[in-house]
C-alpha cells in the first residue's frame, strides 16, 4: 500500500498542471530562495564532458548547500562554434518537446527575455533582421552576438552596436566578463531555476541549465562557477550571460542514443537558441 502511495504522489507531481506546480513553487523560494547566502555552494560531483558529437560534448554536475539538504543539478553542452550552426529562433511560445521534434536543432535552449505579450525585452536580431532595435544599457545588461564572419560574442549592453551581428539578442544579468565576475546587484543571491551561456578561455560555447522545478542556483553561484579555472570545478569562462529563469528555462541535447534528453520548462518560450549541424 505505501508503495502505491508513493507511486502514486510521484506520478501526480510529474504530470501535475501548472496551477499545482506555481503554489508549490511559491512555498519552497518563500523559505528556501535566499539560502545561497548562508553557505558555499559545494560541488559534490563534479562529472566529466562525455562527448556526443565530433567537438560536442554533454556534462552533469551536482551540487549541494550546508544549508539546504535538497540536490542540486546542471546541465551542461559544450561545443565548438566552428562546427556548428548558432541561430536564434522566434515565434509562437513553444516548449522544448516541440523545439525537438519540429526542428533540426541538436542542442536548445531558451533565449532572452520577453514581455507578457511575447515580444523580445530588449535588442534581438534575428538572421539579419532587426526585430527589436531598443538597447537597454545598464550596468548589469549583456548581448550574446553572432558575427557575420559567425564568431560568437558576449559583451555589455551598453556601446553595443549591432551592425557588425548577424543576429544577436540582450539578456541580463551579464555574469562574466573578460574572465572575470561582473558585479551583481544585493538580490544576486536568490536561488531560481536558471538557464544561461558562456564561451570558455577556448572559445567554445557551453549552454547550461538548472533540472528540477523546486531548486537551482543563484546569479552569485552562477557567476562564481563560471569564472572558477577548471581545476577548482569551475568551467574557466572568460565571458558569461544569464537567460531567462524561472518557468521558462527550457534545455535539450539530441543524442545518438536517445531522442532527447530534457529540461521541461513550466511555460512555453517565444525565444530559443539552437545549435545545428552544418551539413
Amino acid at each position: 500500500m505505501t508503495l502505491v502511495l508513493l507511486l502514486g504522489g510521484m506520478a501526480l507531481l510529474w504530470w501535475s498542471p501548472r496551477w499545482i506546480l506555481r503554489p508549490l513553487r511559491w512555498l519552497e523560494r518563500k523559505h528556501f530562495a535566499y539560502v545561497g547566502d548562508q553557505g558555499p555552494l559545494q560541488i559534490v560531483h563534479a562529472g566529466r564532458w562525455e562527448p556526443i558529437y565530433p567537438k560536442m560534448w554533454k556534462r552533469r554536475m551536482h551540487f549541494r548547500r550546508k544549508a539546504h539538504r535538497s540536490a542540486i543539478y546542471l546541465r551542461l553542452v559544450r561545443l565548438d562554434p566552428a562546427v556548428y550552426r548558432i541561430a536564434l529562433w522566434y515565434g509562437i511560445p513553444r516548449r522544448i518537446g516541440w523545439m525537438m521534434k519540429n526542428t533540426d536543432a541538436l542542442v536548445a535552449i531558451n533565449a532572452g527575455l520577453f514581455d507578457p505579450q511575447r515580444r523580445p525585452l530588449g535588442l534581438f536580431k534575428q538572421n539579419g533582421k532587426l526585430l527589436n532595435a531598443r538597447l537597454h544599457k545598464r550596468s548589469i545588461d549583456g548581448v550574446f552576438s553572432i558575427s557575420h564572419n559567425l564568431r560568437p560574442q558576449i559583451l555589455p549592453g551598453r556601446g553595443f552596436s549591432h551592425r557588425n551581428s548577424r543576429d544577436a539578442f540582450q539578456s541580463s544579468p551579464l555574469l562574466v566578463f573578460q574572465s572575470k565576475r561582473h558585479p551583481l546587484r544585493k538580490q544576486s543571491w536568490k536561488v531560481d531555476r536558471r538557464s544561461a551561456l558562456c564561451l570558455d578561455e577556448a572559445g567554445y560555447l557551453l549552454l547550461m541549465a538548472t533540472e528540477g522545478y523546486f531548486n537551482g542556483l543563484s546569479y552569485g553561484e552562477m557567476s562564481q562557477l563560471m569564472s572558477r579555472p577548471a581545476h577548482q570545478g569551475g568551467l574557466q569562462c572568460r565571458s558569461g550571460l544569464n537567460l531567462d529563469g524561472g518557468g521558462s528555462v527550457q534545455w535539450a541535447v539530441r543524442t545518438q542514443t536517445k531522442r532527447w534528453e530534457a529540461i521541461q520548462g513550466m511555460d512555453a518560450t517565444p525565444l530559443y537558441l539552437l545549435i545545428r549541424s552544418r551539413k
